[in-house]
């Protein structure tokens, strides 16, 4: 199998202790799974979390999220968030 990249998946706002609204966008690892019968087979991969600067986002529980870099906490009830 073989990585052909990333596959932005949508974004929404979270908001930090002060009540600033971040944006965080969801992007998808596209990985190459072809073989014989479908050698141009792909399927989504592992999910990845950004702000709009390109920061790491963990999901600590749904609607809770941490940037990796800062450990600034955020929160959302975006029905888009993950």
């Amino acid at each position: 199998m073989t990585s052909k990249g990333m596959r932005h998946k949508g974004s929404f706002l979270a908001k930090d202790a002060q009540g600033r609204s971040h944006r965080l966008y969801v992007w998808v690892h596209i990985i190459d799974v072809g073989d014989i019968l479908d050698p141009d087979a792909l399927i989504e991969g592992m999910v990845e979390i950004k702000t709009e600067s390109g920061q790491s986002v963990s999901v600590i529980a749904k609607g809770i999220y941490e940037i990796v870099q800062t450990g600034e906490m955020l929160a959302s009830d975006d029905p888009k968030a993950l």
